[in-house]
């Protein structure tokens, strides 16, 4: 265990500025594209997918200075990333829902559209008291108009992008608030990501990466606290589901047994999610079209990143996210029945089972960081930072990944016994 506490060490979060070799992806798509009525099936490699989205809204790429790796975004749809891959004609990581491309945008926003990454903001205010108060959605006031018009464009390059956006409005129709929101998005050259994971990723091994960097202003006349609004920062990314796939969730305690993490980890549904616990700090969520289920992770137990399997695609994805080193300087809250609990989730996976509102979608697993804020002065910022890399490799490349990584071996992901 002390070879994967070295790991940790390496992989707590580094504040930077990054840029990656390529080879080929992990299969070819070979057919046309599938279409359903106005509506493409989801099942398309990147460049398809890229060209129609495209029909509906500008695509801004970035592209790896050393290789053919690249990220599609939209400013107008909420400044977020919405796929990626290693190459032009290689697989597209973004699960989209192209249903509601083609009935919806751009006239309104949902978040379930998709994309690997897109942020939104939830204020929550009760004047006049300064106790512990809740931060989730049924408690809060989500700014509305951060998904309704476009980021302007501040700063572009080949691999890094500048976006910004003011807002003015009131919460629950009383209270005013102005912020702007700016977000830097790179993409990761492949040379750089074994920095960013402390291990040596092998030349044959095939990447991309990106991050984006989200900074939150407050431009208004009133500090942001529990009688004006104290305020969540959240980014979100959306990956289709293929079978055999699971969340690797690493603890930073270790726990004698499935138990007791049971007693510190929230989960939507009346059993735990087929769960397993791996060398006592790892816990492996399986994900399927007949698993749907969420957990939360609190901020006690979480580390700073996950991992994703794929094995289908033979493909490790690693999100990796900002935590600050003391819980005092967040506001990571929960609502819990009639108790407000301050160990709130700073991480929630969840897995959507199979979607019934298109034919042509499949399942998602949606991974969401958290970086509540307690308090927010005029003119003051706070920062949230998000980054996701997809590894491609052959089998033994990636349980070599995994045993450094996680400390986990490839057998034990597969292993349908139990824990």
């Amino acid at each position: 265990m002390k070879k994967f506490a070295n790991y940790c060490i390496a992989l707590i979060f580094l504040l930077g500025f990054i840029a990656c070799q390529e080879n080929k992806p992990s299969r070819f798509h070979a057919k046309l594209p599938i279409l359903n009525g106005d509506t493409l099936h989801e099942d398309q490699p990147y460049q398809v997918a890229v060209d129609y989205l495209g029909q509906h809204v500008p695509i801004i790429q970035l592209r790896d200075s050393t290789g053919d790796a690249g990220i599609a975004l939209a400013p107008k749809w909420n400044a977020r990333v919405l796929t990626s891959s290693l190459l032009q004609g290689g697989d597209s990581y973004g699960w989209l829902h192209f249903d509601l491309v083609a009935q919806l945008m751009p006239q309104s926003y949902n978040s379930n559209w998709g994309g690997e990454d897109q942020v939104n903001l939830l204020f929550q205010k009760i004047p006049g008291d300064t106790g512990v108060h809740s931060l989730d959605n049924l408690h809060g006031f989500e700014a509305t108009g951060l998904d309704t018009a476009s980021f302007r464009l501040i700063h572009q390059s080949k691999s890094e992008i500048s976006l910004e956006k003011t807002l003015n409005f009131l919460q629950d129709d009383s209270i005013a608030t102005a912020l702007k929101l700016k977000r830097n998005l790179r993409i990761i050259a492949r040379r750089d990501v074994s920095n960013f994971l402390g291990i040596d990723i092998p030349r044959a091994v095939k990447a991309v990466a990106f991050e984006s960097e989200n900074i939150l202003t407050n431009t208004g006349e009133h500090r942001w606290d529990t009688a004006h609004g104290s305020i969540s920062m959240r980014v979100k990314g959306m990956f289709p589901i293929d079978s055999p796939m699971v969340a690797l969730i690493p603890l930073n305690k270790k726990f004698k047994s499935l138990k007791e993490v049971e007693s510190l980890i929230k989960w939507d549904g009346d059993t735990f999610p087929g769960c397993r616990l791996i060398n006592n700090r790892i816990l492996a969520f399986p994900l399927g079209d007949s698993l749907a289920s969420r957990i939360q992770v609190p901020f006690s137990a979480a580390m700073n990143f996950i991992g994703i399997y794929n094995g289908n695609l033979q493909t490790l994805t690693i999100i990796q996210f900002s935590k600050a080193p003391r819980s005092g300087w967040y506001f990571p809250l929960q609502y819990d029945g009639d108790q407000f609990m301050v160990d709130g989730p700073i991480l929630t996976l969840k897995n959507s089972g199979k979607i019934e509102d298109s034919i042509s979608t499949r399942p998602y697993l949606a991974v969401t960081t958290y970086a509540p804020i307690q308090q927010l002065g005029k003119g003051k910022s706070a920062w949230h930072y998000h980054r996701t890399i997809h590894l491609n490799g052959n089998r033994r490349q990636l349980s070599n990944l995994l045993q450094g990584l996680f400390n986990a071996r490839l057998k034990e992901l597969e292993d349908k016994t139990g824990e």
